[in-house]
């Protein structure tokens, strides 16, 4: 396995933290906490982490610590998920794993299971300033096999535009593109923008979810 820098250049951490902030934010808005569960993006309540589930198996883990970024996606689907495999390939993870900043792991101690969930990994690095992956080159189908990346990374909606082409199937609805604009370009948020966006949804209650952007 090698080492490769990740080209053409992905978002950089801020924009890529701002797109996750933005969805979990909008997502709270159009979802009660009993129906937190068919939200698509989700922060974790205490890290710099937000996760992504499709509620169809495939997901993305984007951790966000002093020395980088990391990314961990798992497409259901793809032949390199070792749980559909005719047989398990530990060689996988180690290969795919190998040379990752360590601080990246310890979010996974109290759930290592959770690092098989994986068939493709990223990381930003910091003293770097890049992104990068581990290659094997001697597969010449690599470029063929992504592990879902571009799958996975297709839902992180970094515009307004983004989000609602994805929102108005999967709520159902039309969006004022003004107000969802609004909370992307990170302006303060009135009990009118979440009355726009979801007049059913109790706005006291969206307010206290929103607390747990706080301190960001």
């Amino acid at each position: 396995m090698n080492i490769v820098p990740i080209k053409p250049t992905y978002l950089s951490p801020e924009e890529l933290y701002h797109a996750l902030q933005t969805m979990a934010i909008l997502e709270i808005i159009m979802l009660s906490p009993k129906d937190a569960w068919l939200r698509l993006v989700n922060k974790h309540p205490s890290k710099k982490a937000y996760f992504i589930d499709n509620g169809a198996g495939d997901t993305l883990d984007i951790w966000f610590e002093e020395v980088g970024v990391f990314i961990k996606g798992f497409d259901h689907e793809d032949e390199w998920n070792q749980f559909g495999a005719d047989k398990w390939d530990e060689t996988f993870f180690q290969k795919t794993y190998q040379d990752i900043p360590k601080q990246f792991f310890k979010n996974y101690n109290d759930d290592k299971e959770k690092l098989y969930e994986m068939t493709f990994c990223m990381w930003y690095d910091a003293k770097e300033n890049g992104w990068k992956q581990n290659a094997n080159l001697e597969n010449t189908d690599y470029e063929q096999r992504d592990g879902g990346k571009d799958f996975l990374l297709g839902y992180i909606c970094t515009n307004a535009e983004e989000w609602i082409d994805w929102a108005k199937y999967y709520y159902e609805k039309n969006f004022d593109l003004k107000v969802v604009k609004k909370i992307y370009d990170g302006k303060t948020i009135t009990i009118e923008d979440m009355i726009a966006l979801n007049p059913e949804r109790n706005t006291e209650e969206i307010c206290k979810e929103l607390l747990i952007f706080k301190n960001e």
